[in-house]
């Protein structure tokens, strides 16, 4: 449909120009600080009442302006990621979307990621996507240029 309108639709979970080992920045380099001062890896999860707090809270700013880190909780929270992607890699999104998104996969009970439809969502839409492009390069896409692939 966004094609037929010329326009380019987004989605996070297929993302098939792309060959990167971490879906976003979260446990590399972002730095998300809530309303109460409580540092979260992500900006879906900034609040001590989502149920992935505990997993993505890692310290908070303090009174006198100092930073408190979890150190511990960080290793943690990147080794979850990194058990992640283990599963991952029969996969062929498996450079693409490098284990999905933590906030939408981190199971809230066990605390580690879990395969889930987003996961089938992800392959099926990747792939539709990778078709399209094999059919307008004539037979061979080679990555480069997926806005011209899709003809805008």
């Amino acid at each position: 449909m966004a094609c037929s309108h010329r326009r380019h639709m987004y989605y996070s979970g297929a993302r098939p120009g792309l060959l990167t080992s971490r879906f976003c920045q979260a446990c590399d380099s972002a730095l998300i600080v809530g309303h109460d001062g409580l540092l979260s890896f992500c900006y879906e999860v900034c609040d001590r009442r989502h149920e992935l707090a505990g997993d993505f809270l890692f310290g908070r700013l303090g009174s006198d302006g100092g930073v408190q880190v979890d150190f511990g909780r960080r290793l943690s929270f990147r080794n979850k990621i990194e058990r992640r992607r283990q599963g991952c890699r029969s996969c062929f999104c498996f450079r693409h979307c490098a284990g999905d998104c933590p906030a939408k996969t981190f199971s809230p009970d066990s605390g580690e990621l879990s395969l889930t439809d987003r996961c089938w969502l992800n392959r099926e839409i990747t792939k539709n996507i990778l078709i399209r492009y094999i059919e307008r390069g004539g037979g061979v896409w080679r990555g480069e240029g997926a806005r011209e692939a899709e003809g805008l």
